[in-house]
């Protein structure tokens, strides 16, 4: 957690620096969970059949873990703040 929270920090206080790079926020955060996930230096280690009851309630609506993962992905691309960030300009 303190992880997330030293990286939510950073974007906001280099909001303007990100905006010059020809990437969106989402993407940074995208690249810097795979540097510290298990597939590099594994800082971040999120198992999420341990945690499936958790991972259920914040589906709110009960899926399985595919179909809820599923649906995260769909549904991802129609939130504003993404959009925000994915805009052409």
């Amino acid at each position: 957690m303190l992880i997330v929270g030293v990286l939510l920090v950073l974007m906001a206080v280099g909001r303007k620096n990100v905006e010059r790079l020809p990437i969106t926020g989402a993407m940074l955060y995208l690249v810097v969970g795979f540097v510290l996930g298990p597939a590099s230096i594994g800082l971040l280690m999120i198992d999420l059949e341990s945690h499936i009851r958790l991972l259920r309630t914040l589906t709110e609506v009960g899926l399985a873990t595919g179909p809820a993962l599923l649906l995260a992905s769909t549904l991802g691309p129609t939130d504003p703040v993404l959009a925000n960030e994915l805009r052409v300009k």
